[in-house]
Formats: structure tokens, sequence, C-alpha cells
């Protein structure tokens, strides 16, 4: 239980301050090298007919539930081994997707480093404006914390709480 994991590493530290970074600080750097597109750059590729493809980088059992029409399947933690059979153009244009946007972010970030020139990232699940796991690990740390502060890191999906004992 990643709650219980986080109350004891706080409670372990004897200095009375505790530092959580959340969520997805290597996606995030990803997302900045990267950059990223739109849920509305995919509808309208998707309204035109743009020659591209949909790739979702999601977990096959995530994929099963619910994906976009016509999305391949290419789970990141496969991309390597398996892009090369579900998209061998590199010039083909790529709208990647994932449940948060951190895998998907990650998937292009590799992709370009592959040679794909023409991929991008898009957040269709979270926006810099959702913080409920933000305010969940908040809310943990004020179980032992009197203290809990919030510093959101600009141009990123990452918040660097600091959680101390004084007020």
């Amino acid at each position: 239980d990643v709650t219980q994991v986080i109350v004891e590493f706080c409670r372990e530290r004897g200095d009375g301050l505790c530092h959580v970074f959340v969520p997805h600080a290597t996606a995030g750097v990803a997302l900045m090298e990267t950059g990223s597109g739109s849920e509305s750059d995919l509808k309208d590729a998707i309204e035109s007919k743009e020659d591209m493809v949909i790739l979702d980088v999601r977990n096959l059992d995530e994929y099963d539930v619910a994906h976009i029409p016509n999305a391949v399947n290419v789970p990141r933690g496969l991309l390597e081994f398996n892009i090369w059979t579900a998209v061998p153009d590199t010039d083909k244009k790529l709208y990647v997707y994932c449940k948060t946007g951190a895998r998907a972010a990650l998937a292009t970030k590799q992709l370009n480093e592959l040679g794909y020139k023409n991929a991008v990232a898009i957040n269709v699940g979270r926006t810099n404006t959702d913080r409920r796991l933000v305010d969940a690990l908040t809310a943990t740390l004020l179980r032992v914390f009197p203290t809990v502060h919030a510093l959101d890191v600009p141009r990123s999906f990452n918040t660097v709480l600091v959680a101390t004992m004084q007020p």
C-alpha cells in the first residue's frame, strides 16, 4: 500500500521534514523535451483522415477495456521490441497516448530516439489541473505532519510536496 509506505517513510525521518516528488517526474522531463499535442489535435487528425497511427502505450488489459477506435496497442514496456512490426515507417505521424500522459511522454521520447521523427504525445487522461494524486498524497502526509506545502513545477505535471513538523 503506497499510503502506508509514505507514512512509514515520513515517520522514520528524524529531521521532521519529508519531501515527496509527484507525479511523473521523469515523464515531465520527457514531455518538456519532446513537446505534446492536444486532444483537439488528435480529433482534427481523425476528422481530416490524416495519414497517421494512433499508438496506445497502455498495457493490454487497459487497452482491452477501452481504447480509441483503430488505435494500435504497443505497451510502453514492450515498445522497443514491438514498434518496428507495429509501425515500420519511421516517418509516419504517430499520436501516442496512455491513461495519464506519463507513459505517452516517455514512449514519445523513446520513439524519437529510435528514429521516429513525427511522434507526438497526446495527454488524454490527465491535465495540469488534475490534482487527485497530489491531494491524496497531501492528505496522507497530513496524517503525520501538521504542515504540508505543495509546489507546482512550471510547464510539467510535477508537484513537490514538502511536509514539516513546524507550522
